[in-house]
């Protein structure tokens, strides 16, 4: 999340945060920037979900969280200060659709991620490349299908 100075109406400096995806300003409580990205390769390589949010007393937040397989299932939440770090991120994902929504959606996106880590602790999910395999043992998952759940959570 980027922090640009304004002006208000008494010439007073105030400072608004912007999302790196969407240039409109977001206000602490009330609203927020969800960003769901993609590789660049036919199968739309990695997914990873970003949200933004400006908390109270005027403190920018950025969460990035996806699902990875290196040994078993592994979800990343992890919050992001750093400009370049978020911009690197963002560099590289060059497909992205992003919503503006509340803050309560912003808070369901977050809660489902913690969800779903814990669940993944707990062994309920089993990698499948294509998010789907046979067998109700354990739930099918890959990174698009994680996105899919967080967006859903999210009401988009």
């Amino acid at each position: 999340m980027k922090s640009e100075l304004s002006l208000n109406l008494s010439g007073e400096e105030t400072s608004k945060y912007v999302s790196h995806s969407d240039a409109q300003p977001m206000k602490a409580g009330e609203n927020g920037v969800i960003t769901a990205t993609s590789g660049d390769s036919p199968t739309g390589a990695h997914t990873r979900i970003f949200l933004e949010k400006v908390e109270e007393p005027d403190r920018p937040s950025t969460i990035h969280t996806d699902l990875q397989n290196p040994d078993g299932i592994r979800v990343t939440i992890e919050e992001i200060q750093d400009n370049k770090k978020m911009l690197d991120k963002l560099e590289n994902l060059p497909r992205r659709r992003t919503w503006r929504v509340d803050e309560g959606r912003i808070e369901d996106a977050r809660t489902e991620a913690d969800k779903i880590k814990g669940e993944a602790e707990d062994d309920k999910y089993k990698y499948a490349y294509f998010g789907r395999a046979p067998g109700k043992k354990k739930q099918a998952i890959n990174c698009a299908r994680y996105g899919e759940k967080i967006l859903k959570a999210a009401g988009i």
